[in-house]
């Protein structure tokens, strides 16, 4: 279970907060929460979360499951209004 976060860290609440996460080869979507949808044809995840105010946290679950061996990087991506974009990721192994 992965949980993705989104802060506004800034001085102003922002709306129309997007959250992309491109899921790696060898994993299996299984559920997420919060109204996230799921294309299997790009293997991204997509999170509409709405206004986030000054100093608050979004969050939502997305259960996956491994299926291959090896390092894997999970790519995410908040969006917001005008064009306010913040990137992260994040490597699993897979033992």
């Amino acid at each position: 279970v992965y949980t993705l976060s989104v802060t506004n860290d800034g001085s102003a609440n922002t709306e129309n907060v997007r959250v992309m996460h491109k899921i790696p080869e060898g994993f299996e979507y299984i559920s997420s929460d919060k109204g996230a949808t799921y294309s299997a044809a790009n293997r991204m995840l997509s999170w509409y979360v709405g206004t986030v105010n000054t100093g608050e946290t979004a969050q939502a679950r997305v259960t996956l499951e491994a299926r291959a061996l090896g390092a894997a990087t999970h790519f995410i991506r908040a969006t917001s209004e005008h064009g306010v974009v913040a990137d992260a990721n994040v490597t699993t192994q897979v033992e």
